[in-house]
């Protein structure tokens, strides 16, 4: 079961997301590929903050200001709906994720990890050693430092073959860390883990749910927020109809101040 973020469990809860999947699974059904989104923000911040609107929305007086609209002009089912719709666009979300890191870790056995992360760190220990003075070189090492997760290590090891042949002349000189084999190895290794990483038909079918789940969730966040804006335009009101989006993005956290 889908775990939340502490921050966000008075708005998002695993029971309530799965009845309201289910619910909204033919309106998900009958969207058409080409109008489908693909998520970049975090789902869980963006459903946490369009369950907030539609609370405050669908309460009294605020749902009524949104009945008084022309049906022609908006249909007040959006303000009724939001809720389950975030609830829904998080749970399809969390579960398409949660099963795509299950498979993948069944698909790449522990011994090919191992060694990858071994390799990995053997490679980077040597270039460090020999090329970091290299402008060009330590810029690439910096980049591939960081990396975390199966497709990130795949890529590193594929970088720092690269790196190791194009200055095997330095590096094999190096009694400690160089292996003749590495670089070859680096390659295989980067290329199993790849390979376990391509999705089956069932993970394609849950990721393309997910990004059904998330365009109706926008489409109708942004038929509330519009009309929102408008109704509450010289009123308090008005503050809540922001961007999900923005929402969804981490808040950055606060620069230490210098000491004076």
């Amino acid at each position: 079961m889908p775990e939340i973020k502490k921050e966000l469990e008075e708005q998002l809860d695993p029971q309530t997301g799965r009845d309201a999947l289910a619910k909204v699974m033919p309106r998900l059904s009958s969207i058409p590929r080409e109008r489908l989104l693909a998520p970049h923000v975090e789902v869980a911040r963006a459903a946490a903050a369009a369950v907030t609107v539609a609370r405050r929305a669908s309460r009294s007086p605020m749902r009524e200001r949104f009945a008084l609209l022309p049906k022609e002009l908006f249909d007040v089912a959006c303000v009724d709906d939001l809720e389950v719709i975030a609830q829904a666009a998080w749970y399809a979300r969390t579960e398409a994720t949660d099963e795509r890191a299950a498979a993948v870790a069944v698909r790449i056995s522990p011994a090919i990890m191992e060694e990858a992360t071994d390799v990995k760190a053997r490679v980077m220990a040597l270039c460090d050693y020999h090329l970091a003075d290299d402008p060009a070189v330590a810029v690439l090492l910096d980049d591939i430092r960081p990396g975390t997760g199966y497709a990130d290590l795949a890529n590193d090891l594929v970088r720092l073959a690269r790196i190791s042949r194009r200055h095997d002349e330095a590096l094999r000189l190096d009694t400690k860390n160089y292996r003749e084999t590495d670089a070859k190895r680096a390659d295989e290794l980067a290329a199993a883990i790849m390979g376990a990483l391509a999705e089956t038909e069932r993970e394609r079918a849950r990721w393309e749910m997910a990004a059904r789940a998330w365009t109706l969730l926008v489409e109708t966040y942004a038929e509330v927020a519009a009309a929102g804006r408008w109704i509450f335009r010289d009123q308090p009101e008005l503050s809540i109809f922001g961007s999900i989006i923005s929402a969804a993005r981490r808040p950055r956290r606060a620069r230490a101040q210098p000491a004076s």
